[in-house]
Order: C-alpha cells, then structure tokens, then sequence
C-alpha cells in the first residue's frame, strides 16, 4: 500500500521541476565590441562596465521560471567585479505585487588578469564561467 501510494505521488513531484542548462546573457548596454559575455566565457576590459540580463535556461531549452534566483559570484573581485543589476519592473503575481527574481547584473573589469564566475541557480552550483579581464589598450 504504502508504495503504490509513493508511485501515486512522484509524478506530481516532477511536474514544473526543471533541470538548470546554462544562462543566456542579454546586454542591458552596449558593450564595446571586444567584450564578450556567454555562458562558455567572458572577457571584459579593466574600467569597462557592462550590465546583463542572466536568463537561466533549462535541458530543455525553455527559460525558467521568474522565480527562479540566480547569483553570479566572482572568484576574483580584484579582477572582476559582479554586482546586482537594477530590477526589473515585473511581477509574477500582479495581484499580490509579488516580484519575480532579479536576473539583472553589472559586470566590470577591475584590473588584467584571469578569474571565473560561479553561476548558482536556486541556491545551487550551476557551474563556473571562465573570465580574462584585458588592460585599457
């Protein structure tokens, strides 16, 4: 009884669980053309700013939901320094003014020199971005 009972339960569990694939980066500036922002590397240049949207994206290649949190960490924040981006004006529950996660960062070069960025997707590891932070030509 007491299996049939977990057989009954598990594909509820499942359902709207999503397994975290990578981040799509959406430029909320215009980087310089030599600036690169993907989920396989970044490269940035020492005093340049850029802003990013960070879409966590899921094994099936659909978005995930807007509650989702996502955090970007720098190893080396006397190389590259990440903040949090202004948020967006969204909400996932207008009625209740409940606002959905902030996906929104600021990436900047602080001095040359190579770093990572580790990605963490609802308070878990989702993986490690390579980093290159050039000097001011």
């Amino acid at each position: 009884m007491r299996h049939a009972w977990l057989a009954a339960l598990l594909p509820l569990l499942s359902v709207g669980c999503s397994d975290f694939d990578r981040l799509e980066f959406e430029p909320k500036s215009s980087p310089p053309a030599s600036v690169t922002v993907t989920y396989e590397k970044i490269t940035l240049i020492e005093g340049i700013a850029v802003g990013v949207r960070a879409v966590p994206v899921d094994t099936d290649d659909d978005e995930m939901d807007e509650e989702t949190v996502v955090d970007l960490i720098s190893t080396s924040p006397t190389i590259l320094g990440v903040s949090p981006g202004a948020e967006d004006d969204y909400y996932t529950d207008e009625e209740n003014r409940e606002p959905a996660a902030n996906w929104n960062f600021v990436l900047f070069g602080v001095s040359p020199g190579k770093a990572s960025v580790t990605v963490s997707v609802d308070g878990e590891r989702g993986g490690e971005i390579p980093v290159e932070v050039h000097p001011q030509p």
